[in-house]
């Protein structure tokens, strides 16, 4: 578990929360078996994936499966599960099981104790803030269910904004690099070598060609000589 998903309770441990996000990911690669996986084998297996938040067989929005297929665009048609671009598609198919996976070195992890230190701020809300954050987002949230409501797009429209927003950064972070990068697809491979042999059946046949016709001029050329005699 990260740190902030811990709380240290004692010298000797840390008391720390179950990442819901690692069983999510655990079914997905016991049913893929494998370190990659094409969009489709992804997008029939994920929304089935109930969670806390988030029902079974969900309907992904428009804009998830977009992006779904652009990191397979971006890796030559195949998904790695164990980079940072399906974190973060991960994130935004479940926002409140799966953290944001952050560019490497751009953030740094710190516990409540160190945070508190370092930026002077308490790390928890009172009873009376929950309840007033709790309040002010029931308006707001009632002040835009009518617009919603009135299109019938609001689970989608929320897909889309969330994609579409600055948090998606197509950036890839795998972690192992050597292994990790799905493998070249090989149809280009057979593309490359068919072109090759037919180069070089033309190629020989052309050979074939010109010498006939060499050896056809010679025996001509020869019968002439020996009329001439």
């Amino acid at each position: 578990n990260m740190q902030a998903n811990c709380l240290n309770v004692s010298r000797f441990y840390d008391l720390c929360c179950n990442d819901p996000c690692e069983a999510l990911l655990g079914h997905v690669e016991k049913q893929i078996q494998a370190p990659h996986a094409t969009p489709e084998e992804i997008l029939a297996l994920v929304p089935t994936l109930p969670s806390a938040h988030v029902p079974g067989n969900q309907t992904l929005s428009t804009a998830l499966v977009t992006k779904l297929h652009e990191v397979a665009e971006y890796h030559g048609g195949h998904i790695p599960l164990h980079g940072r671009l399906f974190s973060q598609w991960m994130h935004f198919a479940y926002p409140r099981e799966c953290p944001y996976p952050h560019i490497a070195g751009t953030t740094k992890l710190l516990t409540e104790d160190a945070w508190s230190l370092e930026t002077g701020m308490k790390s928890y809300f009172s009873r009376d803030e929950m309840q007033s954050y709790i309040e002010a987002s029931s308006a707001s949230s009632s002040s835009e269910s009518m617009p919603e409501a009135l299109g019938g797009q609001g689970e989608d429209d929320e897909g889309e904004g969330m994609c579409s927003s600055d948090m998606w950064v197509p950036e890839e972070g795998l972690v192992d690099t050597v292994h990790g990068k799905p493998p070249p697809p090989i149809w280009p491979a057979i593309q490359a070598a068919v072109r090759a042999c037919v180069f070089m059946a033309v190629l020989l046949s052309s050979a074939v060609a010109i010498r006939n016709l060499a050896s056809q001029a010679l025996a001509v050329l020869a019968e002439a000589g020996g009329a001439g005699h």
